[in-house]
């Protein structure tokens, strides 16, 4: 199985690879039917087939896929979006009732001949899965196993109303909770002192960034749920926190080590301070900016550089995500800078987190747009606005339907997304409204879990709604007001 932990790039060439692999093998099969085994076109098949299993077996001692409901997985991730591309594998191994295949690292050359063999040439198309392995074991072949379906993994829980359902962990919620308000606190203090001319020390922001790194590489389920909170009357506080637990958790995502994930952490806590220097007139007006009113917004980035520039231990890279975080990946935004070859890592980061959680925000000029609105829009925004890699990461972490997003099951229930699942980012958890409004304990439903064999899930999304047209607030689901 893929660990969660790895490298998102590394994770992407993984899945690349997997997708070329799907490919070859009918290719190669085909070719086996054709063709005779000492053929150039059979022996080229082959070769491609065994060049790209030595390149998975680099990252893993045995490369699986199996069927599950009709959907395709390479070990617990799910190449939705690969489908469509992939029949003829799909085809090839529906018609034989084969529903996963295993290589072990070990597999020779020989073996994969004689597998292709069987398939191409010794046996029809009404042979199925058994009579394969039968073969397969007839000829010694040891390091290729076909396998039965495997189910999904059995939440943890007790049922209710014939839901696999999983409980909260309530000290692990309030430890994220408070040091989620906690945080809020810190660059709340540090504003003010800046508002008023004053100097800040580092210290705070270096103890609940290692907080938070903490708790994230813990795999907190909690955490990421709280940047849902937006305080209209306290945004600038709100934002500068939210937009750092969304940095973080993209950053752990993308591979950074806890090093990095401590500068990053400070650099996007610390991306607006430049803000407190905009006149409030400007910063909170109603209608459009003039032209002169926007210039003097966008000095936001050369403030917030410039006071960051006379703290004591701040790390360059502050600096340069607050001089950045606007630049757009293309170089397209402000403030404009000729001689700016790229951005760096972290202000490219920071950015997409940034644009996330103040569109989905109310603000005086703006009504908060739906967070799945604002995943088609970086999308769509990939390669300008945004890196293209990093934007891809995001909507991984994201999901589809973000932590936080109202939506309408495909039996009518409302539901809030509580957390994404990152090999299924079509299914996330849910949290259902009604049980929320009946007073009951609000337990989490997984959109994965299946109805039985051959029957499909069992819920589904089928719309994201706005919450405000529903009078819901989506952030009572995810922490206590008491």
């Amino acid at each position: 199985m893929i660990d969660k932990n790895i490298s998102f790039f590394v994770n992407q060439n993984l899945h690349s690879l997997a997708r070329r692999l799907l490919k070859q093998i009918p290719a190669a099969i085909k070719n086996a039917q054709l063709y005779p085994l000492d053929h150039p076109y059979f022996i080229h098949s082959l070769s491609l087939v065994q060049e790209t299993l030595a390149e998975l077996f680099k990252y893993r001692p045995e490369v699986t896929f199996t069927m599950v409901e009709n959907e395709l997985y390479f070990g617990n991730m799910a190449l939705v979006e690969d489908t469509l591309n992939l029949r003829q594998f799909i085809e090839e191994f529906e018609k034989r009732k084969i529903n996963s295949l295993t290589f072990l690292s070990a597999v020779t050359r020989d073996e994969l001949i004689g597998f292709m063999q069987i398939l191409g040439r010794e046996t029809g198309d009404s042979c199925d899965s058994v009579m394969v392995a039968d073969k397969l074991r007839e000829k010694g072949i040891n390091n290729i196993q076909l396998g039965t379906v495997l189910q999904s993994e059995v939440v943890d829980g007790k049922e209710n109303g014939g839901r696999a359902v999983m409980r909260f962990d309530a000290q692990a919620r309030q430890k994220s909770q408070g040091m989620f308000f906690g945080s809020i606190g810190v660059i709340k203090q540090i504003l003010h002192n800046v508002e008023n001319g004053q100097s800040f020390n580092l210290d705070n922001v270096h103890r609940v960034v290692t907080d938070i790194v903490s708790v994230i590489n813990n795999d907190d389920k909690y955490l990421l749920g709280l940047t849902t909170i937006k305080n209209y009357d306290e945004y600038t506080f709100n934002h500068s926190v939210n937009v750092a637990v969304l940095s973080l958790y993209l950053g752990k995502l993308v591979g950074l080590n806890s090093e990095q994930l401590r500068l990053l952490g400070e650099a996007a806590m610390l991306h607006d301070v430049g803000k407190v220097r905009i006149p409030k007139e400007i910063l909170n007006k109603q209608g459009l900016l003039t032209p002169d009113e926007w210039k003097i917004m966008e000095s936001h980035t050369l403030e917030g550089a410039e006071v960051l520039s006379k703290v004591a231990g701040i790390s360059a890279l502050s600096l340069a995500v607050a001089f950045e975080h606007h630049l757009h990946y293309d170089l397209s935004g402000y403030p404009r800078a000729e001689r700016l070859k790229e951005i760096n890592l972290l202000s490219r980061l920071v950015t997409i987190c940034d644009v996330y959680d103040a569109a989905t925000s109310l603000r005086v000029y703006h009504a908060p747009v739906l967070p799945a609105k604002v995943i088609a829009l970086i999308i769509s925004k990939k390669g300008s606005f945004f890196d293209p890699a990093l934007a891809k990461a995001f909507v991984q972490m994201m999901g589809v339907y973000p932590v936080g997003s109202l939506v309408r099951l495909d039996n009518n229930e409302l539901a809030v997304v509580y957390a994404n699942n990152l090999d299924n980012i079509l299914r996330p958890k849910v949290i259902l409204v009604k049980q929320k409004i009946a007073g009951q304990d609000p337990v989490i439903v997984d959109l994965e879990e299946t109805a039985g064999p051959a029957k499909g899930f069992k819920y589904s999304i089928s719309e994201a709604l706005a919450p405000r047209a529903y009078n819901i607030d989506v952030t009572e689901y995810f922490y206590d007001k008491d």
